[in-house]
């Protein structure tokens, strides 16, 4: 076990995010780099994963979303509806305030 004093040594030296990966992975360390959200569509886990999805919104046209995060073999997900635009919600949720009260 490291004491703190011996961790802050191990860590210290600037290591690149490929170089911490690979010393990560030789240790059994599980870890991901935090992606930059402008590059995150980009990344191989990312794509291949298909956690990112392009849907035809009806108003909107073509959107980038977020894709179902699990696979179930025997029951696949779709994505059944999309996030509503700005103000679509509004006169309900003020509808449901006012009845709150």
């Amino acid at each position: 076990m490291y004491k703190r004093q011996e961790l802050i040594g191990v860590c210290a030296p600037a290591l690149t995010t490929e170089e911490w990966a690979e010393v990560c992975a030789k240790h059994s360390i599980p870890m991901a780099p935090v992606l930059e959200l402008e590059n995150a569509h980009e990344d191989p886990y990312v794509r291949d994963g298909h956690l990112l999805d392009t849907v035809e919104h009806p108003t909107e046209g073509t959107v980038r979303t977020i894709g179902i995060p699990v696979r179930f073999s025997a029951t696949p997900g779709s994505i059944r509806r999309l996030a509503p635009v700005a103000g679509q919600d509004t006169e309900d949720v003020l509808a449901e305030l006012d009845a709150a009260r």
